[in-house]
């Protein structure tokens, strides 16, 4: 009897269903393998997303800084620049910077021993708080004059009398400035920063009990309407430089001091 022949198709070897998990096992791999770059695609945009909202962070807390450096060099009282305050002028700051306050200066009377010792730039719109009215001389205080140019002979600001004028002065700042220097002795700055502006230096009489800051006044001085009238109060004196401790003959003995505000 002869052997029937046995068909391929159902021989013991593997089928197609057999064969699955064969296909599906690397299959699955490469999907693994595909999420996990996916994922790690993701993980570096959201970093680099996160690092790129980091620096802009960074970079609005530099400007933030500088603007309060500006701000606290306003409020320490000095005449420093414009990014503070500018004696002898009521203008010279409006193209250069943000106006704070434009108004008188003011100080301790040059005979008092007490009180502050540097000038002040006072507003023309005062506020008052709780106040007693009339001068408690005897129960404490201190008190606040205006300023007057005491310039007999017009040296060093030219030909026209300042003598008793009052003093006016600006605050501003440079908001994109937070640096700040006033220079004696030199009317141009150093490489690297900019001028604001240059003048003369001035402080109280060498010989006054109340003495003053030394501060750069305009070198083209302004005055307060009606306000030349011989009162006193907290006085501006031209600085003369004197030789022995300064090295001469780079200074001149007598000579009138001048001055320059920088900012960068």
């Amino acid at each position: 009897m002869t052997a029937e022949k046995q068909s391929p198709f159902l021989s013991g070897g593997p089928t197609r269903r057999d064969r699955l998990p064969v296909l599906v096992g690397p299959l699955v791999g490469v999907l693994a393998a595909l999420v996990c770059g996916i994922s790690v695609l993701t993980g570096v945009v959201v970093v680099h997303n996160m690092q790129q909202e980091l620096t802009g962070v960074r970079q609005e807390n530099t400007g933030l800084r500088e603007r309060l450096v500006a701000v606290e060099n306003l409020l320490d009282g000095a005449f420093a620049g414009h990014d503070r305050q500018a004696v002898g002028s009521s203008k010279v700051c409006l193209n250069i910077c943000a106006f704070l306050v434009s108004g008188v200066a003011g100080g301790t009377h040059f005979h008092e021993t007490g009180g502050g010792t540097n000038y002040q730039c006072l507003p023309t719109d005062p506020q008052w708080g709780t106040y007693l009215d009339g001068v408690q001389q005897n129960q404490g205080r201190a008190f606040m004059y205006g300023g007057e140019y005491q310039i007999h002979t017009n040296a060093p600001f030219g030909s026209t009398s300042l003598l008793d004028h009052d003093v006016p002065c600006a605050v501003g700042y440079v908001p994109t400035r937070g640096s700040k220097l006033m220079i004696p002795a030199r009317n141009t700055c150093y490489s690297g920063w900019t001028r604001e502006y240059q003048g003369y230096l001035m402080a109280s009489h060498y010989s006054h009990a109340g003495s003053k800051e030394f501060v750069c006044v305009d070198e083209q001085p302004e005055t307060v309407s009606g306000g030349h009238e011989d009162k006193q109060g907290a006085l501006f004196y031209p600085v003369e430089a004197r030789c022995g401790s300064l090295p001469c003959p780079r200074y001149k003995e007598g000579r009138e001091l001048t001055c320059v505000v920088c900012t960068k």
